[in-house]
This record gives C-alpha cells, sequence and structure tokens, in this order.
C-alpha cells in the first residue's frame, strides 16, 4: 500500500501511521499501523513532529476548492512580502558573516551590528501583526542555523514588545535570539546537515550544543543575559530539558523567552519538507504541555499576542466551515470564538471542532 507523507496538522481520526512517529529524543510516539484516535493525536499535538506518514486510502476528501485567494497567498504576493523577502536575503546574508566571525573571533562581538542585521527588517511592516505574518511566509526554505536564528531574533524583539519592556531591554533581548544557537555553528557540520534521523551518539553531540556555545562567548563582555539564553534555551521548567535539566527559577528570563521563541518558529516557518504548521496547532501544542515546560509570566502573553495577531481573519475548522475569527477564549487560547455565517461557534465549547487552517 502507498505511503503519503502529510502535514501533522492535517491527520484525521482514523488515517493509519504508515511509518512509527518518534520524537527527536528517539521515543517511540506511534507505532506503524496505529489508527490515530483522537487521544494519540493530542499527546502527539506535545511535541514538534512536522509530518507524518499514512497509508494513501486514508486520505480524506480534498478541501473545497475555492477562487478566492488563500490568506497564505496574498501575503505571497502582496509587494511588502516580496520587499521583505529579499531584504531578508541580504541580512541572512550579514548574519552568516557575523556569527562566522564570532565563532573564529569570540572576542570581537560587535553586538550594534547583529541587533542592525534585525531592526533594519522591521521597517518593512507597520505592526507586530505584519512582521509575524511575513517570517511565517518566507520562502526562503532555508534550514540553517543562521535563518533559523534570524527569525527568532525577530519574534523575540516582538515578544519584548508585548511584555512591554524597555528599548535597552529588548533590543538585548533580540541580540539573544540571534545567537541563542551560535553552538551549533561549534559542532561537526556533517551532523548539523544530516538530512537523515541522528542516532542516539549524534543526538548527544547536538545536545551539548548550548554549553559549547557559552563556553565560546563566557569570557566576553556579552552581557550575561545574552549568555543565559545560549547556556539555558533548552532548558525546561518541569527540568526536562538540557545540558543541566534545570528547573522554575533557576532558569534565566531570556532564556524562557527565547526557549518559547525557539519552538514557534521551528513550527510555524515554512522549510523545504513542509509548509508551516498552522499557528493554532503550535499554540494548542503548546497549552497541552506549555504550563509545565515554559513559565507562564511569558507564555501567556506570547500566546495571547499570537492569537490577537489573527482577530477579524477568515478561518477553516476541522469539518469544513469557514467563519472569521472574533473572539479570544482567555482560558483555551487555541480554541477561540468563531463567526459561521450567523452562528457564533465557541471551539472552548465545541470540543470536536478545531481551527485547520487560516484563509
Amino acid at each position: 500500500m502507498k505511503k503519503v507523507r502529510i502535514n501533522t496538522s492535517n491527520i484525521k481520526i482514523g488515517m493509519v501511521a504508515a511509518n512509527d512517529v518518534v520524537s527527536d529524543s528517539g521515543q517511540l510516539l506511534v507505532p506503524k499501523d496505529v489508527e490515530f484516535t483522537e487521544e494519540i493525536l493530542d499527546g502527539l499535538s506535545a511535541y514538534p513532529i512536522p509530518f507524518v506518514y499514512i497509508y494513501e486510502k486514508e486520505i480524506m476528501q480534498d478541501k473545497p476548492v475555492s477562487t478566492e485567494a488563500s490568506y497564505r497567498e496574498r501575503i505571497q504576493n502582496s509587494r511588502e512580502f516580496q520587499v521583505f523577502q529579499e531584504e531578508f536575503s541580504h541580512s541572512l546574508e550579514d548574519v552568516n558573516q557575523s556569527l562566522q566571525h564570532i565563532v573564529t573571533n569570540s572576542d570581537d562581538i560587535n553586538t550594534d551590528t547583529l541587533l542592525k542585521q534585525t531592526t533594519q527588517l522591521l521597517t518593512h511592516s507597520a505592526t507586530t501583526i505584519g512582521v509575524l505574518d511575513l517570517v511565517n511566509n518566507l520562502r526562503i526554505y532555508d534550514d540553517s542555523t543562521y535563518a533559523h536564528s534570524l527569525n527568532v531574533s525577530i519574534i523575540c524583539r516582538i515578544f519584548g514588545q508585548w511584555l512591554n519592556w524597555s528599548q535597552e531591554d529588548i533590543d538585548a533581548l533580540t541580540v539573544a535570539g540571534t545567537l541563542h544557537d551560535l553552538g551549533k555553528l561549534l559542532l561537526p557540520p556533517e551532523i548539523i546537515k544530516k538530512p537523515d534521523r541522528l542516532d542516539e551518539e549524534e543526538f548527544r553531540i547536538i545536545k551539548t550544543h548550548p554549553y559549547r556555545g557559552y563556553k565560546h562567548v563566557e569570557h566576553t563582555d556579552l552581557d550575561p543575559r545574552i549568555k543565559d539564553a545560549i547556556l539555558m534555551h533548552h532548558e525546561k521548567n518541569d527540568g526536562s530539558g538540557y545540558p543541566a535539566r534545570l528547573k522554575g527559577e533557576a532558569i534565566a528570563p531570556f532564556a524562557k523567552i527565547v526557549a518559547i521563541a525557539d519552538v514557534y518558529d521551528a513550527m510555524t516557518a515554512d522549510r523545504v519538507y513542509r509548509q508551516g504548521i498552522c499557528p493554532f496547532h503550535v499554540i494548542r501544542m503548546f497549552e497541552n504541555e506549555g504550563y509545565q515546560k515554559y513559565d507562564a509570566r511569558y507564555l501567556l502573553p506570547f500566546l495571547e499576542g499570537i492569537v490577537q495577531t489573527y482577530i477579524n481573519n477568515r478561518a477553516r475548522l476541522t469539518d469544513g466551515s469557514v467563519g472569521e475569527i472574533v473572539f479570544i477564549n482567555k482560558h483555551a487560547l487555541s480554541r477561540p470564538i468563531v463567526r459561521v455565517k450567523s452562528t457564533f461557534v465557541d471551539l472552548s465549547v465545541e470540543r470536536n471542532l478545531c481551527i485547520e487552517e487560516i484563509l
């Protein structure tokens, strides 16, 4: 029977896994030939799994054909996006050169230059809403550390604004986003660029990148909060992170914020092997595991900020109906109220429905 790869957010109850679904750490999440149930999908949403393989016969009917341009298409066809994409390419080259320079000469870290490489991109959108849309829809399908670092830097800057931080703190957080994965550039390139699943030893090496990055800049005059972000951005509030399995208040605030931005970009940005996952699916993932693994003082404002960006946008629900997102549910952010024709659908009550796609 033919296998087909689909976006994880498009899995339907009743589909059957054609391959084992495993986490980045090698944990078996869904065995091959097991049927996806609501319980399995809820559990799977807690992991950054971009796609799965299912048997072809399990694919549901195609979505209704619409002659109206999708939300993604409207953004990608806009002049604003085309300018942003071109400027992103230039900034990406600059970030590449800056990070490579830091790798070879850690005593010369120009944070002003790093900051400018991010802020110059933000001149192409008047609001943070526009910036997030531009980042999420980039056609520069670049999986490199450099592109991810630039994305995380942009998201961190928006994040700092949502937290109402001072400009000085926002600037420092922006640079922390750029430098958070510095340690990956100190690892063997054959591991970083390996297209296949990492083996146990390779994954162990990958997990050393926060410590390697921190040691590389430890004795520089870099802002200590930025150093903390480099070292701790994979730590989790419940102690399940790495490299030191820190918990709660032992994790620095900058690191907690960068961790959220890091995961959000990894899930929502377009990549060669998949289209970016719907933001509401990512929010659901954060809700399922976030309040144990991430600090609610930062996670809640971030998720609320994301949801606010999509108020008044059209969305398709999992039953195929189309409506307008009109109101946030504070206690269930992934489940807003959607107006479908003359009916208001409260997704926090209609638990069998959720947002499948922004239109």
